[in-house]
């Protein structure tokens, strides 16, 4: 009798699924949040303006723009140039000026406020231990160096944005850009903590600190 073999039926190979697309709710919420929070710290900030109307004592928004970047990511960068915009686009009307100018100031506070965000972002990134929960004294102090040196670029542009547009006179120019520098610093030591505290990762490291 002659053996015979049973051969297994033929299956269909399937094709290997690739990584499952990323939901836009797990970025499109914290940016919608970002560019409203951003907003309204920008509009308060503004509302506490040193004459000539330009620089705040405090810019909180800053310190937001920065943690939701470096939790939610890049992406967030575009939330943070929105709510900046957003903000300014009402504060040049006020000082009636040519419609060039009125079409560039919102749109390079914007662009300030997003590029500042970016580079402090790469700067914690580069110089602080990750997971970023600054557990160690090393790593505070180059958060706070990270900070100190990202300030100076929305005032920097800034700044010379309004002096070239002479909107800022020249004698102004010097006071305007160290309130705005102090400002965002000030922004950035205080209100980065405060929302990381709401928003950091792992969760179980930074939720409590927030009574303290």
């Amino acid at each position: 009798m002659q053996a015979t073999t049973s051969v297994p039926p033929a299956t269909t190979a399937t094709p290997s699924a690739g990584p499952p697309p990323v939901h836009w709710l797990h970025w499109g919420r914290p940016l919608a949040l970002t560019t409203l929070a951003c907003f309204i710290a920008g509009r308060v900030a503004l509302a506490l303006a040193i004459a000539p109307g330009f620089a705040a004592p405090v810019a909180l928004g800053a310190g937001i723009g920065l943690a939701c970047v470096l939790v939610y990511g890049r992406r967030m960068l575009f939330g943070v140039g929105i709510g900046a915009l957003l903000a300014h686009s009402g504060l040049v009307p006020m000082h009636g000026q040519a419609a060039v100018v009125t079409l560039w100031a919102p749109l390079l506070a914007a662009a300030a406020s997003a590029l500042q965000a970016f580079v402090g972002a790469v700067l914690v990134h580069r110089f602080v231990s990750r997971p970023l929960t600054l557990p160690l004294p090393r790593d505070v102090a180059m958060f706070l160096l990270a900070c100190l040196a990202s300030s100076v670029v929305a005032p920097t542009l800034s700044a010379a944005f309004l002096l070239a547009s002479s909107r800022l006179p020249a004698a102004q120019h010097g006071f305007t850009w160290l309130t705005w520098w102090v400002a965002d610093l000030a922004g950035l030591l205080i209100a980065t903590p405060i929302a990381l505290t709401l928003i950091g990762r792992p969760n179980a490291e930074w939720a409590p600190r927030r009574m303290s």
